[in-house]
This record gives structure tokens, sequence and C-alpha cells, in this order.
């Protein structure tokens, strides 16, 4: 994963620019922000000038406790239709993107916890293994440790409360793949199997407990909607929610 640029589209997202400011600084990328006129059309040069030096001001205030030097690029597009390589939009508005990492903030105006570790749901579908790939990726980048997360059904004449005795086809060796990943890079890991009412109940509870910086999930190709992700955005989410797209980032 390599994440070169962070987008954050004014018109729609504007009280985003705190936490984009924010996420630019912690990844040391550059913060793209497209912004366009309130009433349509193509802004004038002096018009797109005066939008720079005021969308430059208020990230850079913004941020200033960071003690960091921002790099901010406003450009004269007001919404997000970019395919930049290793973009990650940063939005409230946008559910998904098809083909960049969109990170929602939810109430959230700063980095905070930056240490905590990273949260990954996990199934046992492989071609939803990206998703691991690019939470590992990010968590060694940033220097944070991964749970591996898994909710798992009941298996029937199976007496145990341990998750891990409910296995259920492939989601086993998806786990191992995924620590096997872990590992190669270098970053800390564990994987928590348990038995929860809902997926997305899971998930919540465990962001909660273990107080992690963010939670990242893979968008599945064969589910139009009505996946976890769709009901951590639905329902809410408690920490920053990334929401990968649905072919490989």
């Amino acid at each position: 994963m390599n994440v070169h640029t962070v987008g954050l589209d004014y018109g729609t997202d504007a009280a985003c620019v705190p936490y984009a400011g924010a996420l630019t600084a912690l990844l040391h990328t550059e913060l793209i922000v497209g912004y366009a006129s309130q009433e349509g059309g193509r802004l004038s040069g002096l018009e797109a000038r005066i939008a720079r030096v005021r969308i430059s001001n208020e990230v850079s205030e913004r941020v200033a406790s960071l003690n960091t030097h921002l790099s901010v690029r406003v450009v004269e597009q007001g919404s997000i239709d970019w395919s930049e390589p290793g973009m990650v939009i940063v939005s409230n508005h946008l559910q998904s993107h098809a083909r960049c990492p969109v990170w929602r903030p939810a109430a959230e105006t700063s980095v905070r916890n930056t240490k905590g570790p990273i949260l990954i749901p996990f199934g046992n579908k492989p071609e939803l293994e990206v998703g691991y790939l690019w939470g590992v990726s990010l968590a060694r980048r940033i220097g944070v440790s991964v749970i591996f997360y898994h909710t798992t059904w009941p298996k029937d004449q199976v007496a145990s409360l341990r998750g891990e005795d409910h296995w259920h086809s492939g989601a086993e060796a998806v786990a191992h793949r995924a620590e096997t990943c872990a590992r190669e890079q270098g970053v800390p890991s564990e994987t928590i199997v348990e038995r929860a009412a809902s997926v997305r109940e899971g998930i919540h509870q465990m962001a909660l407990y273990r107080c992690v910086s963010c939670i990242v999930a893979q968008q599945d190709a064969n589910v139009i909607s009505g996946g976890y992700h769709d009901e951590l955005i639905r329902y809410g989410h408690l920490v920053p929610l990334v929401i990968l797209p649905k072919r490989s980032v």
C-alpha cells in the first residue's frame, strides 16, 4: 500500500478539513482539496486564487498544534472523481469509491488515539484478503499493531463457547494467511474469533473495548448491498472507518 495523497471535497465535506489535515500529517503525504463555485461552473482566476489561500490557511490553522508543515494543493474540482494512484479520500458524504479507499472520520475532528491498533474484520472469502493486506501495510506505516477480527455462527452439537471451536469453512485459512502477512511485514498482530449477536455489533464492541485507531473493511464485489460495511455506515461507526473499494487497491 502506497498512500501518496489525501483527497477532500470541500463542497460536501468541509467539516472534515481538520481531520483530513491531521491524517495528512500522520501519513506524511499531500492533501488535495477539491473546490468549486457554489453556483457551479468554472472559477475565475481570481476566485481560484482566493479559494486556494483561504482553504490552505484554514487547513494550516486547524492543525497548527501538530507542529508540522502540510503540503496542500487546491484544485478546481468540486466532486471527488479522481483516480490518482495511492489516494485516500476523507469523506462522510461518500459511502464508497470505485477506485480509492474512503476514510470516514464520523464526528472526529482530529486523528486521535494514533497508537491504538487497527481493527481488520475478516471472513472466509479469499477474494477479500486485500482488506488485511492494506490494513497491515497501513499499520506498518504508522507504527501500530493489528487485530484480525472474525465473528462466527455457532456450530451445531458444539457446546464450547470459544469462537475458535466454531470456525467455518475457509475462515481459519484466511486467518493464517493474514497472520503470515503481518509477520512478514514485522507488524504485531493478534487474531480474535468470537460468537457475537451480529457482525456489526461485534465489530463495534471490539473497537471500543480495544480502543482501536480505525477499522479497515473490505467491500465484497459479490454483495450489492447489505454487507457489514454497509451496516457500519448505516447505523453509525464509533471510530474512523476505512472502506476499501470492491477491487484491489
